[in-house]
């Protein structure tokens, strides 16, 4: 009976205060993974934006490329 209402304590001061550790320590990693975040933002954006200004071009390279053989005549 003693182990019931034990557990019972226990659950109720979880489910009363566990929140309000969690806001708590929260609290304390958001500047830390807020500017994690804003760094990971960032060059995540500018990698992209730089692999798409490289896949252009080498698009117009490939489209150069084959219109240039298109117009060599032939030699048969």
């Amino acid at each position: 009976m003693a182990k019931g209402s034990n557990q019972k304590i226990m659950t109720n001061w979880l489910s009363n205060n566990a929140a309000k550790e969690a806001t708590k320590n929260f609290s304390k990693l958001v500047p830390i993974v807020g500017g994690a975040g804003l760094g990971f933002g960032l060059t995540y954006y500018t990698g992209r934006e730089a692999i798409e200004g490289c896949r252009e071009i080498a698009s117009e390279i490939l489209e150069a490329e084959i219109h240039k053989k298109d117009r060599k005549p032939s030699l048969q």
